[in-house]
């Protein structure tokens, strides 16, 4: 495989993911308040949050090419972080 296929593929990935990452990036955004949010307002960033990690780590850092137990670990890390991000922010408080 050469430079320049490797260059076109990401080229036509690399748009999209960020195009989604600022259209997440604004609705959390535009959901923020200065006074306490409710419960739904923090899941709601919560969730375009895990979906911008989950973005960045497959594409920008290309873990989707990585071995499987890498996808692996990198999967379960994003779910262990925000099931605690979730709790102490809606359960706990």
């Amino acid at each position: 495989m050469t430079i320049s296929s490797l260059h076109t593929r990401v080229g036509r990935t690399a748009l999209p993911t960020w195009l989604a990452l600022t259209v997440c990036t604004v609705l959390s955004w535009s959901e923020s308040s200065p006074v306490r949010p409710s419960k739904a307002v923090i899941l709601i960033v919560l969730s375009l949050t895990a979906v911008k990690a989950v973005l960045i780590i497959a594409s920008y850092m290309e873990i989707s090419r990585a071995p499987r137990w890498l996808q692996t670990l990198c999967g379960t890390w994003i779910i262990v972080v925000f099931a605690i991000l979730t709790y102490t922010l809606c359960v706990a408080v």
